[in-house]
């Protein structure tokens, strides 16, 4: 604030013409402020110097980043059509690379066109891409076997009436027993 105010207050000098001398307030007062431009230049190349490395890690969050979506992407486009396996889904990316770039479809369409007409897939992912229905998963493991019709009464059951279950009580204990 103190070089505006200074500034205001000095009478403005005119400039001399060629041939003629410059009076010595005004060539200190250049001299001067191309003395604190060049310091200025000086410190904002240094800022500058030191900004490459975070510049540099930037593109390199920034590609990262953008190798997650196409990622993200892919797997959400080969769930929406059931493949899940992990080596299914890297079929399915080589065999899409190794179309023709020219004329290559979207990846979304191409897995699509193929999961409709497996005869029309590359040869290795036909098999895989087949519509066989997928084995439903089994859901009673680890439970117990549902008790027979006539067979042994279920103990759980006969807890209520307890003549039914000292008659059935020699039955009950023979499958107890390993």
């Amino acid at each position: 604030m103190s070089d505006e105010t200074t500034k205001t207050q000095q009478p403005e000098l005119p400039m001399p013409e060629p041939g003629q001398s410059v009076p010595y307030q005004r060539f200190s007062e250049v001299t001067e402020a191309r003395r604190q431009a060049e310091a200025q230049i000086e410190e904002l190349r240094s800022q500058v110097a030191e900004m490459a490395p975070v510049r540099q890690q930037i593109e390199d969050l920034s590609a990262a980043l953008q190798a997650e979506r196409v990622e993200r992407q892919t797997v959400e486009v080969l769930a929406q059509h059931g493949i899940g396996d992990r080596e299914l889904r890297e079929l399915v990316r080589w065999s899409y690379d190794r179309l023709p770039a020219e004329n290559r479809p979207a990846f979304a369409d191409a897995v699509a066109t193929w999961k409709a007409n497996p005869d029309n897939a590359p040869l290795a992912l036909r098999p895989h891409l087949q519509n066989a229905p997928p084995a439903m998963p089994t859901s009673d493991r680890g439970t117990m076997p549902a008790p027979a019709v006539n067979g042994t009464p279920d103990p759980l059951s006969m807890t209520s009436d307890m003549d039914k279950w000292r008659a059935h009580r020699e039955a009950i204990l023979s499958d107890l027993k390993w």
